[in-house]
């Protein structure tokens, strides 16, 4: 089994570690991956960006099963935020050779003062946007923009872990 992980603030990674450390493995960047045997287990964690899941569409390769491991900021328990994570999933998955066997998805976190600019501004952007929505055409996700906005959160959970880890035990070993 390969743990890879796609991250730039770290809450994927994070997980990544401690994912793989339970199956005394190491986890890896997507960015020292080339390319995958077709016979391998993989696992991917990767942080939800607007456009997609960061680095998926860079995995090349035929893996036979790959696990998909989405890590954002909005509460993947709720029904809506799932509409937005498969939109993104979807970005990514149009640019893939492979199929995804199985998706899970956790949640991350963010850190205002850490952004890099480009990231500040975006969000800059989007808070502008949504903060003067009508109550009624607000959806979670937008709540959770706005009510974290400026801040550092992080709502990384590794017990959240263990479904995937049963999953993996069940269906990889």
């Amino acid at each position: 089994m390969k743990v890879v992980y796609g991250s730039v603030y770290g809450h994927a990674q994070r997980y990544a570690e401690s994912f793989a450390n339970s199956f005394n493995t190491k986890s890896i960047s997507y960015k020292n991956i080339d390319r995958f045997k077709s016979e391998d287990f993989i696992v991917y964690f990767g942080s939800l960006y607007a456009g997609g899941v960061k680095g998926l569409e860079k995995i090349k390769g035929i893996p036979k099963n790959f696990i998909l491991v989405t890590v954002g900021l909005s509460d993947p328990n709720k029904s809506e935020n799932i509409i937005s994570i498969k939109k993104s999933i979807k970005l990514s998955e149009e640019k893939l050779d492979f199929d995804i066997t199985k998706v899970f998805h956790l949640r991350g976190g963010i850190d205002y003062k850490h952004l890099k600019l480009h990231h500040k501004v975006m969000m800059r952007l989007l808070y502008m946007k949504i903060k003067n929505m009508p109550q009624e055409e607000s959806n979670d996700e937008n709540k959770t923009m706005i009510n974290t906005y400026g801040s550092k959160v992080d709502f990384v959970d590794l017990s959240e872990l263990e479904p995937i880890k049963e999953y993996v035990k069940k269906y990889s070993l």
